[in-house]
Order: C-alpha cells, then sequence, then structure tokens
C-alpha cells in the first residue's frame, strides 16, 4: 500500500468513495477541490495496486498549532485491512513534524469501527456534542495530545 499527499488528478475518485460512504453528507467537489489548495499536503490517498481506495484530510493551525482531521473514507470492500488506521497514524506524524501539540476529530457515536481506530491511536474523547453540526446529529468530539 501507498498512501501519498493527493493530487488534483486524484480528487475525482476521492468524491467518488466520499459520496459512496456519506451519501447525502458527502462533500461537493468544489468543497474538495479548494481543501487541497489549503491543506498543504494533508490531503492523502491510500492506493493499492494503483487504485485509490481510501482517503484522509487533515488541516493544520499554526498560530494555535493545533489540527484537525477531519474526513477519513475507505472503501468497504478494503476495509479490515488497517488503511483507515494508516492514514490516520500518516497524518498524526506529519501534523506532528508541522508542530502541532494537539489533533483533533470528530466522529459519530455509533461508529465504532472509527472510534476503535482513533482510539488505537491514542485519540481519546474530549466531548459528546448532541448538535455538532447544527443539524441534531451526534458527534464525539476526540482528541490526541502530540507533546
Amino acid at each position: 500500500m501507498i498512501i501519498r499527499a493527493a493530487e488534483i488528478e486524484d480528487i475525482k475518485q476521492i468524491k467518488a468513495i466520499d459520496q459512496l460512504l456519506f451519501e447525502d453528507e458527502s462533500y461537493p467537489i468544489f468543497a474538495l477541490r479548494q481543501l487541497h489548495d489549503i491543506t498543504n499536503g494533508l490531503m492523502k490517498v491510500a492506493e493499492l495496486d494503483k487504485e485509490i481506495v481510501a482517503y484522509g484530510i487533515g488541516h493544520y493551525n499554526n498560530e494555535k498549532q493545533e489540527a484537525w482531521f477531519l474526513s477519513l473514507g475507505v472503501l468497504p470492500c478494503y476495509r479490515g485491512r488497517k488503511i483507515g488506521e494508516r492514514l490516520t497514524s500518516d497524518m498524526v506524524e506529519d501534523v506532528k513534524a508541522m508542530g502541532a501539540s494537539s489533533i483533533y476529530l470528530t466522529v459519530h457515536p455509533e461508529n465504532e469501527h472509527g472510534i476503535n481506530i482513533y482510539e488505537k491511536l491514542g485519540f481519546e474523547t474530549q466531548q459528546a456534542a448532541e448538535n455538532y453540526y447544527l443539524d441534531h446529529s451526534p458527534r464525539l468530539v476526540m482528541v490526541k495530545n502530540l507533546n
């Protein structure tokens, strides 16, 4: 498996994975294009046999020295191969090298598989929010301290 920074040519495949997994809550393609431009290499893809099978998107705020892991998606037929874990771990190492002292993420409280990945990598639940996205959708806010 190869994990690398996403290229502009990858955005349509990232959108396809995002759409398959998150349906109506998926990122519009224009937002993915803009995220590509502003994430400073923190939009990543995982490739197996030259096929993009997963993506991750992060953001680093230099002033606050904190990062956010915004999205993770792994094609269902590739789950169970630790691809999500490797993408997340890679993102943690990248933002740590940039100077981040902490990295945050949100996850749906029913996403046991995602929560297990994040806890295994040292993330802890900081807050349970019942209306995080202002649409009455619950989320856990998780954080990993990098110091």
